[in-house]
């Protein structure tokens, strides 16, 4: 009785085990989503190039300069983002970041000037991406036992 019990396994153990591994794909799964709307987002971005040139009337390297700001944003906040992970976890600065995603798409819409695109696609959907891209990859590796 004494060895055997003692290497055995209960169902409740087995069963938190499953729970785990099947939670930690579900998050795998759900930072790959998170990866793919805010990269995917930025590199898209590239498909109204000249619509923006023809609306804002304005030059070819003064358009790039929406999107150029939108990605330099977004790894410059990444050691802002992981130092507010270490300080309020992964899950609240990802959803901070999906609001300033929003915020920034919904200001972009409503966008006259290529300075406020500047602001609101390039800063404001820069910090979001930059707080929600980070912390995904984070995020799996710790949900991960190996």
């Amino acid at each position: 009785m004494g060895s055997r019990d003692f290497n055995m396994i209960s169902y409740e153990d087995k069963m938190k085990e499953k729970e785990l591994s099947l939670h930690s794909f579900i998050i795998a799964i759900a930072c790959l989503v998170v990866q793919l709307l805010s990269v995917g987002s930025m590199l898209s971005v590239s498909v109204f190039y000249i619509e923006f040139m023809d609306y804002f009337r304005d030059s070819a390297s003064s358009t790039a300069w929406i999107n150029s700001v939108c990605i330099g944003t977004t790894f410059l906040t990444g050691p802002i983002a992981s130092t507010l992970v270490n300080r309020f976890g992964v899950r609240s600065v990802v959803i901070v970041g999906a609001l300033f995603i929003t915020t920034g798409f919904i200001l972009s819409i409503f966008a006259k000037t290529l300075t406020m695109l500047y602001f609101s696609y390039g800063l404001l959907t820069g910090i979001g991406n930059g707080f929600s891209f980070g912390p995904s990859i984070i995020y799996v590796g710790l949900s991960f036992k190996k």
